[in-house]
């Protein structure tokens, strides 16, 4: 499971307090699910941006989602490694790996960070592994991880719609990571060109990539132990499309 602990599009988020933070706690142990439950950042965040004001409230509302998340109890939590602004990825990456650090050291037990591959729109860092990579050099490797996105991979311009593809991928992303496995997989399937740079979601074979590329990443032995959430469209209320998804996904297993 991925959740936000407040709303995505604001800097201020209601107050968690420690009651409701045990009443999570609870009901997602029950569920079996806390070892495999993730916070997502809020879209807000900007740890590469070259506005001084800007990064300095990224900062303070990630080190706030890393204290909420240790209280939750969940896994980790999943952020975006921001955009430059014009100012040049080489620039948004140093920038992105110092502000990501400090919220670190600010964080103490906190709950693993993984940095999330992106579509690469705009000025948009993390579109290769390449650039994941030059962020996570800078960090703890203790305290970092990374979160694929199958939608944002395509559109990065990685071939997971052929088997030829997917293990060229994997080969880039440890040749450039030195990580083995990813943290967290998010199952999107998309339809835009790959490479196109566009950070659009579609249900579960509906896209471009198809149901056989979803069924082919859910049966790769290296991801076995891989937690995996869906951000596909919902659809009107009542239509079922989660489940519908889920129940795809599953049977390919």
């Amino acid at each position: 499971m991925q959740i936000f602990t407040q709303s995505p599009g604001r800097w201020e988020g209601p107050e968690l307090t420690d009651a409701a933070a045990r009443r999570f706690r609870d009901a997602a142990l029950e569920a079996g699910i806390l070892a495999t439950s993730f916070v997502h950042a809020p879209y807000l965040i900007n740890v590469a941006s070259g506005d001084g004001t800007l990064r300095r409230r990224s900062l303070e509302l990630l080190a706030d989602q890393l204290e909420r998340a240790k209280r939750l109890g969940v896994a980790g939590v999943v952020l975006h490694p921001g955009a430059h602004g014009g100012d040049g990825a080489e620039a948004g990456l140093e920038r992105a790996a110092a502000t990501i650090l400090e919220a670190l050291e600010r964080t103490p037990g906190a709950p693993t960070l993984l940095i999330e591959v992106t579509a690469g729109q705009g000025t948009t860092l993390g579109r290769s592994w390449n650039e994941i990579g030059r962020v996570l050099a800078v960090l703890p490797a203790g305290r970092t991880g990374v979160c694929w996105d199958t939608a944002h991979l395509w559109a990065g311009g990685y071939d997971l719609a052929s088997p030829e593809g997917w293990e060229t991928m994997w080969a880039a992303f440890g040749e450039a990571t030195g990580r083995s496995t990813p943290e967290l997989v998010h199952l999107n399937d998309t339809n835009v060109a790959m490479g196109s740079g566009r950070d659009r979601h579609e249900r579960i074979g509906y896209g471009v990539l198809g149901a056989a590329t979803f069924a082919r990443i859910v049966r790769d032995p290296r991801l076995e132990s891989t937690p995996m959430v869906l951000e596909t469209p919902k659809g009107p209320p009542g239509s079922g499309w989660d489940r519908e998804a889920l129940e795809l996904l599953r049977s390919f297993c």
